[in-house]
């Protein structure tokens, strides 16, 4: 997450992170995990509709990417929220 906080800190007003994994671009609200080896991520795409993936961690690389913003007013804070564990 450290390396989300840093990249958001950099942009313009007018630009927010999205993240492109397995050839799916993504505006993430949330970072998780699902036991024991995948990362999700929900957000929306770029043109507002919602997503979710799950991501197996290894091997794992992030491609953050600067997108124009579609609302006014302060950026979104990007979270990470361990997801519960299934029973």
């Amino acid at each position: 997450m450290q390396l989300i906080d840093e990249f958001e800190k950099s942009l313009p007003d007018n630009k927010q992170t999205a993240i492109l994994l397995d050839g799916a671009e993504i505006i993430p609200e949330k970072i998780g995990y699902l036991l024991p080896d995948y990362f999700t991520f929900s957000g929306f795409d770029c043109d507002g509709a919602n997503v979710f993936l799950a991501h197996k961690s290894y091997p794992s690389s992030l491609f953050l990417k600067a997108v124009p913003r579609k609302e006014n007013g302060n950026r979104r804070q990007i979270g990470y929220l361990p997801e519960p564990p299934q029973d």
